[in-house]
């Protein structure tokens, strides 16, 4: 069993990412002061991506278990229960590709991250 500790950092980033989006654009504005809410997602980009190669093992041998966990940690980002699977689906996709985009930025074509 692998775990998904990777997998659980992925989509904390993804999420704090998306957080930090939508409190900066909810005035419908983006300014300076909104920069504040993206020191999270700083803070939680280096252990979301220093491990991600890895996630596709985690979620390989995913036990009911695990699942349950990775509900556990979205429920600890989101107050509406009823779409904490679709959340906890888009941040794993969102973090997946933000990855694919940084290994191709970096010149890494030679990653299981892309296509």
């Amino acid at each position: 069993m692998a775990g998904i500790k990777e997998t659980k950092e992925l989509v904390e980033f993804a999420i704090t990412f998306g957080n930090a989006i939508a409190q900066a654009t909810k005035d419908g504005k983006f300014n300076f002061s909104d920069i504040s809410l993206f020191i999270p997602v700083a803070i939680k980009a280096p252990t979301a991506f220093t491990g991600i190669s890895d996630v596709d093992e985690e979620l390989e041998d995913l036990s009911e278990d695990e699942l349950h966990e990775l509900h556990s940690v979205v429920e600890g980002f989101v107050s509406d229960d009823s779409n904490t699977e679709i959340i906890a689906e888009q941040s794993f996709r969102v973090g997946l590709e933000l990855s694919r985009l940084v290994a191709l930025l970096v010149g890494d074509t030679d990653t299981d991250l892309v296509d």
